[in-house]
C-alpha cells in the first residue's frame, strides 16, 4: 500500500486520512507493539493516559485491557509477524488498516467481513478468539466514543489476501516483527 492508493482502493494510506477513533486504534496497535518490544513503562504510561483521556477515569483501564486482549490474540495466532509503523509515522500499513477495520466490522455487526479480516491476520484456529476480542473493543468504544466508519465493506480483495510468508507462526508465539516498517 502506498500513498495515493486511496482513490484506487477506498482505504486510507495515511494517518491524516483517519477518523479520530481509527487513529486511536492504529496508535494503540503501534504503541502496544512498541511496549512489548521493549518500549516498556513509558509506552504503557502513554497508553494508560490516552485511554483514560478517551474513555474516562473509570472505563480507561477496562478499555485498554480489552485492547490488550485483542492484541495478544492477534499476536498469538498471527499468520506472519505483525508489522507496524512507529507511533508517529504518517503512513499506514495493511495490517494497521486491517486492525481498525476489524474493530469497525465488529462494531457494525458485519460478522462475515470481520471473519474475513480476522482470517487474513490470524490462522483459522484463532479467528473466533480474535473476533470475540475485537467485539469487546468495539463494544466499549461504541459506549464511549463515536462509531468507527466501515471502510472495507466493498472492494477488499487487494487488502484482504491472506499471506503466509514462511508459513504460519507457531501457535502461542508472539508474532511481532522485530522492527517497524519505517
Amino acid at each position: 500500500m502506498h500513498a495515493g492508493d486511496t482513490a484506487n482502493h477506498g482505504w486510507p494510506t495515511l494517518v491524516a486520512e483517519l477518523d479520530p477513533m481509527e487513529n486511536l486504534i492504529v496508535w494503540s496497535y503501534r504503541s502496544w507493539a512498541m511496549a512489548i518490544q521493549g518500549g516498556g513503562q513509558q509506552r504503557w504510561r502513554l497508553l494508560r493516559y490516552e485511554y483514560r483521556r478517551q474513555f474516562g477515569a473509570v472505563s480507561g483501564e477496562p478499555a485498554l485491557d480489552r485492547f490488550s486482549v485483542l492484541m495478544r490474540q492477534v499476536a498469538g495466532h498471527a499468520r506472519a509477524p505483525l508489522k507496524h509503523h512507529a507511533p508517529c509515522c504518517p503512513c499506514l500499513g495493511e495490517q494497521e488498516v486491517a486492525m481498525m477495520s476489524l474493530v469497525a466490522a465488529c462494531q457494525a455487526r458485519q460478522w462475515s467481513l470481520a471473519r474475513r479480516i480476522a482470517g487474513c491476520l490470524v490462522s483459522v484456529d484463532g479467528v473466533g478468539a480474535v473476533i470475540a476480542a475485537a467485539s469487546g473493543v468495539a463494544d466499549i468504544m461504541k459506549r464511549h466514543l463515536p462509531a468507527l466508519p466501515l471502510r472495507l465493506a466493498t472492494d477488499t480483495d487487494d487488502l484482504l489476501e491472506p499471506s503466509q510468508p514462511g508459513g504460519p507462526v507457531p501457535t502461542g508465539a508472539m508474532a511481532l516483527s522485530d522492527v517497524t516498517i519505517h
